[in-house]
């Protein structure tokens, strides 16, 4: 099944493409990775600019119910146009966590709680809130909680072995 990744958000370049090659990296074998990377980097991707993080996940709605693990990943940018890239090899689908984040609005517009996060309804930790969000590639608790600024629910989806 087809993921796909934006490499911009709100005019900030993203870096999940370099991010997720960090992380396959360390999962696959090094002729399985080459010629995707050398594919990025005539693309002009730049592993530098993700400062060695990888991105280890990625959370979707998911509101049909198919991501299972075992499925087949296949990670893209610019899906469903003439530009459309593959930039990883296939990898499987180790497992899916639920999801729920909570801005903790009232009635009228105002914070009443920190935002939180609820992870196969469990409550997750301000410190295990920033690891989450390091891991699904923002650069802090804030920036993730910026980009998901909405209730909402949905899925972890993991291509590693990584589980909260």
């Amino acid at each position: 099944m087809t993921l796909s990744f934006k490499t911009e958000i709100k005019g900030n370049p993203t870096h999940f493409v370099e991010q997720i090659h960090h992380c396959l990296f360390a999962l696959l074998e090094p002729e399985v990775q080459y010629p995707y990377w050398r594919e990025v980097n005539k693309k002009g991707f730049d592993t530098e600019k993700a400062k060695g993080r990888k991105k280890k996940h990625t959370i979707r709605t998911d509101s049909k119910n198919r991501w299972e693990a075992g499925k087949n990943i296949h990670f893209v940018i610019n899906n469903r146009t003439p530009q459309r890239f593959q930039f990883a090899p296939v990898v499987i689908c180790k497992s899916v966590q639920l999801i729920a984040i909570y801005q903790n609005i009232d009635s009228a517009g105002f914070q009443i709680a920190n935002p939180s996060v609820h992870i196969d309804n469990r409550n997750l930790t301000p410190v295990e809130i920033e690891n989450l969000a390091i891991n699904d590639g923002f650069d802090s608790a804030e920036d993730f909680f910026a980009y998901f600024n909405k209730d909402s629910t949905g899925k972890i989806i993991h291509w590693t072995n990584l589980k909260y």
